[in-house]
């Protein structure tokens, strides 16, 4: 509950000191020179305790962003691959905006940081050439990686009231094109492989052609993911922490056969 004393200055001047105090949340004191304002701040305040509002309040005035991403890149439930993907986006926006209270992170203010980087130059303008800038797809990536931060600071550290990043729009991208490659352009690139010093690159890339899956993918397999037997392949380590089966065309399984030899 929350209790306003009347005070008396040495110079006579009035001042109204309110004190909440509530169980399970350490109290909370603030004084005013009008009577009027120790009991607004008096009902907003309690109020926000009660609906767990006002500790969010107090940690986002209390913490910075360069906090918040310095506690992240220091994360160990974090896997390291996300970290350093993260990494050089986090460290722009520790440069731009770490000073900032996560309190006056708003909306507004990650927009303009958001215009700001797609509009500065990444390299210096060469003579005769053209300033080159980030595109609207990195500069997403940028965002995204704010907000993933943001969201961990929201649900599990407590430290905002909601993610600000939430309510900014991203940047428009260019429609993609899907593309295959011809049957001619497919052997050229497996001819090359066979080619290759590495012993490894052939097969690496015909698993990738044959099962569609990323180039982190192929490479973490390990024969533990391999079922020679029934022909698929698992893939433990995804982009998506998803764990995801294929089966192997059989000229690929013939060579992961064969390669299983070795």
């Amino acid at each position: 509950m929350a209790t306003i004393q009347k005070r008396n200055g040495v110079n006579g001047k009035e001042t109204y000191t309110v004190t909440i105090r509530l169980k399970g949340v350490n109290s909370q004191t603030a004084t005013f020179d009008r009577l009027t304002d120790a009991k607004r701040w008096s009902a907003s305040t309690e109020s926000s305790i009660r609906e767990g509002r006002y500790l969010h309040a107090v940690e986002a005035k209390r913490n910075t962003l360069a906090d918040v991403i310095n506690r992240y890149l220091k994360d160990p439930t974090v896997k390291q691959i996300t970290r350093d993907g993260y990494r050089p986006f986090l460290l722009w926006w520790r440069e731009e905006a770490g000073y900032l209270k996560l309190h006056d992170l708003t909306p507004a203010k990650i927009s303009l940081l958001r215009d700001k980087l797609k509009d500065t130059p990444i390299q210096a303008k060469k003579q005769g050439g053209q300033i080159k800038v980030r595109t609207a797809a990195t500069c997403n990536r940028y965002l995204a990686a704010l907000s993933s931060i943001l969201s961990i600071a929201w649900r599990e550290w407590q430290l905002i009231e909601e993610n600000p990043c939430k309510k900014v729009r991203k940047l428009q991208e260019p429609r993609g094109r899907t593309r295959f490659l011809s049957e001619e352009e497919r052997e050229r690139l497996l001819l090359a492989c066979k080619d290759s010093e590495s012993r490894h690159l052939y097969l690496a890339v015909l698993l990738a052609l044959a099962t569609g899956a990323r180039k982190k993918e192929v490479w973490d397999l390990s024969w533990n993911d391999v079922d020679l037997i029934n022909g698929m392949v698992t893939f433990n380590r995804t982009k998506n922490d998803e764990i995801r089966s294929i089966p192997l065309a059989e000229g690929a399984l013939e060579m992961l056969r064969d390669h299983s030899k070795i």
